[in-house]
């Protein structure tokens, strides 16, 4: 039986929803609670999706090795990629953003990155529970001010629960001013999971030159809109801040919407009842406009929150007809890939996997058992001629996901351990497929079983010298591996 077919075996319990206009969705949630069970078709092989969904051009692909580049950093999380083909990748822990073109990587400077790194390397006191934050203080000694007047959002004068609360003012930075806070000279040691993580360019990157970035500093998250010249960020201004983070799971992947909306995730801190309370923006999906704002379409008044019950997405995208996936680990049972609706809450903490419909949570299009043999711990999402594709990093492959009109077609299991651990994956400019490997990622493998297929070999007792030669010289190459700088590395798609 092939991978794929064991795969269909495993994963025979597909679940998901029709695909439905943004409109429509957000006109059935104008609450963000779980809808009752049985309101929702289920997405799978007797159910047809809509006849605008795009079948894909092939059951099953393979991928050729197109190229590969350096990334020139430790610890990647996030890449995108430029109009001009060139890529940006963040460092989580080394707090640095590479541009990677042309078989070099320069790291990105400029007074937007000492702001960036100020934010990073200085987490402010950790608020006691419950307790609300405290507005920063004006580095230029004005009095705290817990709204900036120039970014308050259009459709409130004070900041609400949830709502696009602008960071401080003291997040803006331009390269003629040069009152700029700096990196200190002796930065306190920011907590685990400090630093950068996603990375988007705007949609209209030709018109203003903007990237957009989130950053934690362990305490405290922000949302920060950049201004790119070159190699140098000119600018760096907080558009939404006062996102509580901690010692864990802190989401940070960013992505922009078919309609031009930044999507932003954000884990539940390790505070898992977060995930499913209105009054925070742990454990959510947010959806904002570029300057923060909250739009008008979303399913509460005046607030950022666009889906709920998350424990910790790490990727997000959509297909050609609209519809939003996000992938997200699990914690002791089961992964998901779940189709993303505005207004509906995905069960974390109550439960993780299949199971919600009749508490009234939306189930996981797909469950991934952490008791599979091939384990899958998403990093990375991408959605490419009716196939969606995802990058595992403790299993150590590409997962592909044929769309059907049905739902869900063959399923692959592609470039097995050949880079290692894997992050972020992405669609190129030319409709190739770019993955960034994620070998020296201080996070730990989120697995309770190692894949069969990256164990290594056991011979038997009888085996001769040139087996045994082969099984060390396979050892050393993976260890070689798993030891080399992490790239980013390019594949064709071929049917």
């Amino acid at each position: 039986m092939s991978v794929g077919a064991v795969m269909v075996v495993v994963m025979a319990r597909i679940r998901g929803l029709v695909t439905v206009s943004v409109g429509a969705a957000v006109a059935l949630a104008c609450l963000l609670v779980p809808l009752a069970a049985g309101q929702l078709p289920t997405w799978g092989a007797d159910r047809v999706i809509s006849d605008d969904t795009p079948a894909s051009s092939a059951s099953s692909v393979t991928l050729a090795p197109a190229g590969a580049e350096v990334a020139g950093t430790q610890d990647p999380w996030g890449m995108a990629q430029l109009p001009d083909g060139a890529w940006l990748v963040t460092s989580r822990s080394g707090e640095r953003i590479m541009h990677v073109a042309d078989g070099r990587a320069t790291e990105l400077s400029g007074p937007g990155m000492r702001v960036i790194r100020g934010f990073v390397e200085n987490p402010p006191e950790r608020p006691a529970p419950d307790a609300q934050p405290a507005p920063e203080p004006d580095p230029d000694g004005a009095p705290p001010d817990p709204v900036s007047p120039d970014t308050t959002s259009p459709e409130s004068t004070s900041p609400v629960p949830g709502s696009a609360t602008p960071a401080h003012p003291e997040a803006e930075a331009s390269s003629g001013d040069s009152s700029s806070p700096t990196v200190p000279d002796a930065p306190v040691t920011p907590p685990d999971e400090a630093g950068l993580y996603g990375i988007a360019i705007s949609p209209t990157f030709a018109e203003d030159s903007s990237v957009f970035l989130f950053a934690s500093n362990g305490v405290t998250s922000r949302i920060y809109r950049l201004t790119l010249s070159g190699t140098e960020i000119t600018q760096a201004r907080g558009i939404l801040g006062e996102i509580p983070a901690g010692a864990g799971k802190n989401g940070g992947a960013l992505a922009f919407g078919p309609d031009s909306y930044l999507y932003a995730s954000v884990g539940d801190a390790g505070e898992p009842r977060l995930a499913g309370d209105l009054d925070s923006m742990n454990g959510k999906i947010l959806r904002l406009g570029a300057d923060g704002s909250a739009p008008p379409t979303n399913p509460l008044t005046s607030s950022v929150i666009w889906s709920a019950g998350h424990r910790n997405v790490t990727a997000m995208a959509w297909n050609a007809a609209g519809v939003m996936f996000a992938v997200e680990p699990g914690g002791d049972y089961a992964d998901e890939l779940n189709v993303i609706l505005p207004g509906h809450n995905y069960g974390w903490p109550d439960l993780e996997g299949e199971g919600g419909a009749s508490a009234g949570y939306t189930d996981p299009a797909v469950q991934w058992l952490r008791t599979d043999s091939h384990t899958v711990d998403p990093a990375g999402l991408a959605i490419n001629d009716g196939a969606l594709y995802v990058a595992s990093y403790s299993g150590e492959r590409i997962w592909r996901y044929q769309l059907t009109t049905q739902g869900f077609g063959q399923v692959q299991s592609l470039a097995v351990g050949q880079e290692g651990r894997l992050g972020a994956i992405s669609i190129t400019r030319d409709g190739g497929l770019a993955v960034l490997t994620a070998n020296s990622a201080t996070r730990a493998a989120h697995t309770i079983v190692e894949p069969y297929d990256l164990l290594p070999v056991t011979l038997p007792e009888d085996a001769s010298d040139e087996e045994k030669q082969a099984a060390q010289d396979a050892a050393q190459e993976r260890a070689t591996l798993l030891k080399a700088p992490d790239r980013i590395v390019t594949f064709t798609i071929t049917p």
